[in-house]
């Protein structure tokens, strides 16, 4: 696990968690509220997008030393929303497939509380730094 584990910014303010960080894997969780969901009380499918994005974003940082710079940013997320995630929480796994000097892909899947599987993505990451 890198030293900054935690989630900041947009993904904090969702109230993403960081559950486990190793090697080139992460595990994110959200516990939904209301304002998670949509017009059908579905979660919403950019909350799903976020979560997705920040698995990937979380698995890469595991893959860097400690005190290395840890930024990156997406230039390519391609999803596929599967089904809606039902329940009070979802959670997403994401892995670092192959980590270049300066390009990462990662992909990543959010199940819900059920073990359902919601969606995937797959990604590219420009490192930073």
């Amino acid at each position: 696990m890198t030293a900054d584990a935690d989630v900041y910014g947009f993904g904090g303010h969702m109230g993403i968690v960081v559950d486990r960080l190793h090697e080139g894997e992460a595990e994110l969780s959200l516990q939904l509220e209301d304002h998670h969901r949509n017009f059908f009380g579905m979660v919403h499918g950019g909350v799903l997008l976020t979560l997705l994005d920040q698995s990937c974003g979380a698995a890469l940082r595991s893959t860097r030393p400690a005190r290395s710079p840890q930024g990156s940013v997406t230039i390519h997320l391609q999803s596929v929303f599967v089904a809606p995630a039902r329940g009070d929480r979802i959670v997403a796994r994401g892995r670092c497939l192959r980590l270049g000097r300066s390009i990462a892909q990662c992909t990543a899947a959010v199940e819900d509380a059920e073990g359902r599987l919601a969606a995937t993505a797959t990604g590219t990451f420009k490192l930073l730094g």
